[in-house]
């Protein structure tokens, strides 16, 4: 049987969690036999220990569990240094596990491939196969355990170099117990180094050990078990592998050790088809492959014959009568005939009797001679017979597979004959669409010959094929490359223009004063660095524009001067505070603040230095939710759509951020990313934020903005109201058919699994762009159900457990990512697939 699929093994383990009440996750190991294996802290002994868990099938079969827990028991009694110790039977309502000792090293199947030639040489492997046979003694003699499952990969070595056997019986019977629950065939241990009778289900035996013991020997010192491919089975029950040596002549292993004949012979013995031919014990192999005398197997009471005693005649007592002299004659002539017959006996009948019988002892052997070249010559004819049968159906099966192939190439063949042809079909009218965006937006955009106009530009039924693409804005790089139109379907791309830069050297006399530098245009009309306090001197990388530089020196008046950068300029700007310069006669008064005019209705808002635009959003009134009678459900996230709506009218505008916060934005808000997926880009949405945690973000920079006199009075940045959200996402529709979410936004089907840049997808009516899908978005509203029929400006209860959130995501499918969808979270929720969109608004509002 192969070994469980991983997600048929108790699923959700994850490093630091606590198992069992006691033991906790470190990492995972790997699989074993049949389940997985990680490295756990027992809390109890405070010492690391294994812990390999039972597959799911075994978990539901009580019959199955006990099975486990008596070879547990058995495996428990095995206390050998070599031999890796079991030590409890783990088991609650949704796991079970087997403790075991933990092994700090690798197993000596990939020890092997770690070898120059993917091999072990014989004196390699003397002390290991020591060991292991010593292990093997043991169990066998006398803890009465036998493997069933033995090959390299259970062959461990500890940090210093000893061998210790794993799996002592808890694979074999997992595979067992396995087998019998899920009803699928199959025998315990790996076939490649399973017996004859342990392929065939007999019972286990010493012997069944004794053969694996041989095929792992000939994988270490071939790099393959004996029988590796083809029809195994087959070739376990008749055919012989080659020698050690033939073996690594036929994988060109040329330059190496020659293997000593004791070891190509006890290998041979041990792969023996019949388990009388083969040793009969780890010791008996041990002393073979070192040429030692062969011990002496251990005979039990019930083989010895007990010796049988002599008999002794009774001798008669001598008989006494008058007619005594003629009796003695009687007895004299008795004892002449007596003893002539038994000189004829002995010396003519005897004999002959005795060459007779040798005569029929060797008649006997003859023919127990003939009969078994007669079983060896039927034998080898059902060998050659099986072998010329596998060949048969393994030739069949390259001739079936042949056949198959040139099937899949014939259909290929057409399958492309065919698309060709469609291709050719469809030069007639051979036009495809795309779409070009540029950051910032606004560029001017050439394609080709085709079409011109302002980024983002949107094209269809243009001229399939490849365009020479020019895009140009002022003060940026010029940017030109290619684009490929394809066929009746559309291409879309979006270029990052690089800012144009000029480099400027303020210096001053004296040195090492400050300098202020503060961005009065920049070209292109584009928000310009904030001002910069910097100390001389200084060379400064600047985008192209206008700028006020001011240099300060404690009792001297400030000098400003104004210059122009222009692209790769070098200039050069001196402040002079010499004996000739004005000082302050009296102490300056302070500069008033400036404050930012209130933003226009119906006008986009900037906030200078974040790229971040925020599109105005009149009153109006709108149908809120859903008439459609659709509940969805996430467990233990509360994702629903309306079953009701409500008539909901806005009173105020606002103005709402036309993208999602980027990771880009956060990090210059806050100086930290706490992203997931920080490799998507600064352009990508912030993630992975609390409601608290956006709500700082608003707050601080709502602080920022006031004290720069950039922030009209009685205005704040915050998170938009649930109302306000949908609003904004229906731009004016009933939100009931949104449109195709492969060009409106990012979710499960588009996504692969991860966040994109904003701005990519199509925007909604009113110029919002990733409204849907992406990750979803905080609001301030506390989760519950709509009021009533009709609200005016709504904001939610006072108070409650957890937050809305709206949008949908990337890991979402499309029913999900409407306008209409609610998501509840608590307030302290983080995940990759949440963020935020800002709203301005006047007046603050919880």
């Amino acid at each position: 049987m192969d070994d469980l699929d991983l997600g048929q093994t108790v699923r959700g383990f994850t490093a630091g969690q606590k198992v069992f009440e006691r033991y906790t996750l470190k990492r995972m190991l790997g699989r074993g036999g049949m389940g997985i294996v990680w490295l756990a802290q027992d809390g109890e002994l405070d010492q690391e220990v294994a812990l390999k868990f039972l597959p799911e099938a075994v978990m539901g079969d009580r019959s199955a569990i006990d099975d486990m827990r008596r070879e547990t028991r058995r495996a428990r009694e095995l206390t050998h240094p070599q031999i890796v110790r079991i030590h409890d039977f783990l088991r609650d309502s949704r796991m079970a596990a087997i403790s075991m000792e933990y092994v700090a090293g690798d197993s000596l199947s990939n020890r092997r491939i770690d070898q120059p030639l993917k091999i072990f040489e014989a004196a390699d492997l003397h002390k290991w196969v020591e060991q292991l046979c010593t292990a093997l003694e043991y169990a066998h003699s006398q803890a009465r355990v036998v493997h069933r499952d033995l090959k390299p990969a259970n062959l461990m070595l500890d940090a210093h170099g000893d061998l210790k056997v794993t799996d002592f019986g808890i694979s074999a019977m997992l595979v067992d117990t396995t087998t019998r629950v899920s009803k699928q065939a199959g025998s315990s241990g790996t076939p490649v180094y399973m017996s004859p009778q342990q392929m065939m289900g007999e019972k286990p035996a010493v012997t069944d050990d004794i053969y694996s013991l041989g095929a792992t020997l000939y994988e270490l010192l071939t790099g393959k078990p004996p029988f590796y491919t083809g029809n195994i089975l087959i070739q376990v029950q008749g055919k012989t592998p080659p020698c050690v040596m033939e073996r690594r002549r036929e994988f060109g292993l040329e330059n190496t050790a020659p293997i000593p004949p004791e070891w190509e012979e006890t290998i041979a013995a041990c792969l023996a088809k019949d388990t009388a031919q083969r040793p009969q014990s780890a010791a008996e192999v041990w002393a073979r492959l070192n040429g030692n005398p062969i011990p002496a197997p251990s005979v039990s009471s019930d083989q010895i014959e007990a010796p049988v005693a002599p008999v002794e005649e009774p001798v008669s007592a001598p008989v006494r009568s008058n007619s005594g002299k003629r009796i003695a004659a009687v007895v004299v002539a008795a004892l002449v005939l007596v003893g002539g017959g038994a000189l004829w006996y002995f010396g003519v009948r005897e004999p002959a009797r005795l060459r007779e019988a040798e005569q029929a002892r060797l008649e006997a052997v003859a023919k127990e001679e003939r009969m078994q070249a007669e079983r060896l010559a039927r034998a080898k004819a059902e060998r050659e017979r099986d072998e010329a049968a596998a060949a048969a159906l393994e030739a069949k099966a390259r001739a079936q597979a042949a056949q198959e192939k040139a099937a899949r190439e014939l259909a290929e063949a057409q399958r492309k004959i065919a698309a060709e042809a469609a291709r050719r079909a469809e030069q007639a009218d051979a036009r495809g669409s795309l779409i070009v965006r540029t950051v910032p937006e606004g560029a001017d955009v050439q394609v080709g010959a085709v079409a011109s106009g302002k980024a983002p530009l949107s094209l269809k039924r243009i001229p399939a094929g490849q365009h020479l693409l020019r895009i140009r804005r002022a003060g940026y790089e010029d940017w030109e490359g290619n684009i490929n139109v394809p066929v009746g379907d559309f291409e879309e791309r979006t270029v990052k223009l690089v800012r144009s830069e000029g480099s400027v050297e303020l210096t001053s006399t004296p040195s090492n004063l400050e300098a202020e530098i503060r961005c009065a245009r920049t070209e292109g009309d584009e928000p310009g660095p904030n001002a910069r306090v910097v100390r001389t001197p200084i060379k400064l990388n600047l985008p192209t524009g206008d700028y006020v530089v001011t240099f300060r020196r404690e009792g001297w008046v400030d000098q400003a001067q104004s210059l122009t950068v222009a692209r790769s300029a070098n200039l050069s700007v001196a402040g002079d505070f010499g004996p000739n310069a004005a000082r302050v006669p009296v102490a300056a008064a302070p500069v008033p603040v400036v404050k930012a005019p209130p933003p226009k209705v119906g006008v986009v808002w900037k906030i200078p230095g974040l790229d971040l635009e925020m599109v105005p959003i009149a009153p109006g009134e709108f149908d809120m939710g859903t008439r459609r009678s659709v509940v969805t459900s996430v467990a233990s996230v509360g994702v629903f759509r309306n079953r009701t709506h409500m008539k909901v009218r806005l009173t105020r505008p606002y103005w709402i951020g036309r993208c999602e916060v980027t990771q880009g934005q956060w990090e210059a808000v806050m100086g930290n990313n706490p992203s997931r997926f920080r490799n998507m880009g600064a352009n990508a949405p912030v993630e992975n934020v609390s409601y608290t945690d956006a709500l700082s973000f608003c707050e601080k920079l709502t602080e920022r903005e006031r004290q720069a006199g950039r922030l009209p009075d009685g205005y704040v940045y915050t998170l938009p109201t649930e109302a306000q959200w949908e609003y904004a996402s229906r731009a004016g529709g009933d939100g009931e058919d949104e449109g195709k979410m492969e060009l409106n936004g990012w979710y499960d089907d588009n996504s692969d699994k991860s966040t994109h840049p904003v701005g990519q997808r199509l925007a909604n009516g009113w110029g919002l762009c990733d409204m849907r899908g992406n990750v979803w978005e905080w609001c301030r509203d506390w989760a519950d159900h709509f009021p009533g029929s009709q609200a005016t400006d709504p904001e939610g209860p006072a108070s409650g457990r957890n937050k809305i959130a709206r949008g949908g995501a990337w890991n979402r499918d499309d029913g999900y990512c409407t306008s209409c969808t609610r998501g509840q979270f608590t307030p302290a929720k983080t995940g990759p697939d949440i963020g935020f969109r800002l709203v301005l608004v006047s007046g603050r509002s919880r």
